[in-house]
């Protein structure tokens, strides 16, 4: 069974509160997932330096059901994503829309220890402006969720997950 060590990041999130905003740090589950080429889908791995390019810091949002690629992060891989729909729709982010693209991306996932899981094709939200604070999102219906999979804790000093150091 695959297993990835996911990580806490202390990001500073903006809100609009009356009119004024406001920044919150806030701390938040990551993962870093990777833009595979449909060319390359048998036999990827992480190559370390080489996948920056095509690296995603992305958040785990337990609250979000679909996974939102931030602009930035997707355009220079736009010939490699399959469009879903050719006319932008609009989500409500932070208290105005933001234009997206409805597409289908192959993602894999990778942690620090060197572990990783295969690459699988996700439904993405890309979203079509830049962003001031850039924070892609992995949704719950993405496939590193399915089959079964549940996210567990583990202390930070823990060097290994294991059963004994789990919380559910």
């Amino acid at each position: 069974m695959a297993r990835l060590r996911l990580s806490t990041r202390v990001r500073d999130e903006q809100f609009i509160s009356n009119g004024k905003i406001i920044r919150l740090p806030t701390m938040r589950l990551h993962i870093d997932l990777h833009f595979v080429s449909p060319n390359e889908k048998q036999g990827w791995r992480p190559r370390g330096q080489i996948d920056q390019q095509r690296r995603i810091d992305a958040v785990v949002d337990t609250g979000a059901w679909l996974t939102n690629i931030e602009y930035d992060k997707w355009e220079p891989f736009a010939s490699e994503i399959h469009w879903l729909n050719s006319e932008p729709a609009e989500i409500l982010r932070g208290g105005s829309t933001i234009p997206y693209r409805l597409g289908l991306i192959l993602l894999a996932a990778s942690d620090n220890q060197n572990r990783w899981m295969p690459p699988a094709w996700t439904v993405a939200r890309c979203l079509e402006q830049h962003a001031d604070n850039p924070c892609s999102v992995l949704g719950l219906t993405s496939p590193f969720f399915k089959n079964n999979r549940s996210l567990r804790h583990a202390s930070s000093s823990a060097n290994d997950v294991s059963e004994q150091t789990q919380v559910w």
